[in-house]
């Protein structure tokens, strides 16, 4: 709700307690609604709660709204089911659990790659990953295109299941397709550009 300066300074609440009533803060602002409907008699329900909401604004379309819109809010929600709720619950499983570059994946947490090396946790495929294997679903890892991990060295890539492409490029087997990524060095020259270029057949 907007509240006119003279109607909040009658009815103005401190909602948050931090000594100030504020309309333009929603902590107050929403106190401040609550005290003014039910001023207007809005805790009696029925055409009481209507002329309450009709008292802050004199349009019956709003009014309607306003009740439309509680109604689907008190509308409970269906029971939730399937693979991607136990994907989720799988997921909040590891709340929690440190980020790490380039960790986890369907088997669980992992020390990552980079700035992830000294940290065993996931990331956000390594963790979409594990929650969807969970629920029975493999995804394949790809590399987000155009990352900039530093000091990303040969080794590092070997230990995730990297080997040299084509190129100045890495490939490896994902499944029965082949991923295949661009390694360029930074402008700084402390790190490698990986560019993701797509999955190919195995071959």
């Amino acid at each position: 709700m907007q509240f006119l300066t003279a109607t909040w300074a009658s009815y103005g609440v401190d909602g948050d307690h931090d000594g100030h009533t504020d309309r333009y803060n929603p902590a107050d602002a929403i106190y401040g609604a609550a005290h003014y409907l039910c001023a207007n008699h809005a805790g009696q329900g029925g055409r009481h709660l209507h002329q309450a909401i009709w008292q802050y604004n004199h349009a019956d379309w709003y009014v309607h709204k306003v009740l439309d819109q509680a109604a689907a809010y008190a509308t409970p929600a269906p029971a939730a089911s399937g693979r991607g709720t136990i994907a989720v619950r799988a997921a909040l499983h590891w709340l929690g659990t440190p980020y790490s570059w380039g960790g986890g994946g369907s088997a669980g947490p992992s020390y990552g790659i980079a700035q992830g090396a000294g940290t065993k946790g996931f990331d956000c495929s390594g963790l979409t990953q594990y929650a969807w294997a969970k629920a029975g679903t493999q995804l394949h890892a790809s590399p987000p295109p155009n990352t900039t991990p530093a000091h990303t060295s040969p080794a590092q890539a070997r230990d995730h299941g990297w080997s040299r492409g084509h190129g100045h490029g890495l490939q490896r087997r994902v499944g029965d397709a082949r991923e295949q990524v661009r390694l360029s060095w930074l402008p700084s020259g402390r790190g490698r550009r990986l560019t993701w270029v797509g999955g190919l057949p195995a071959g």
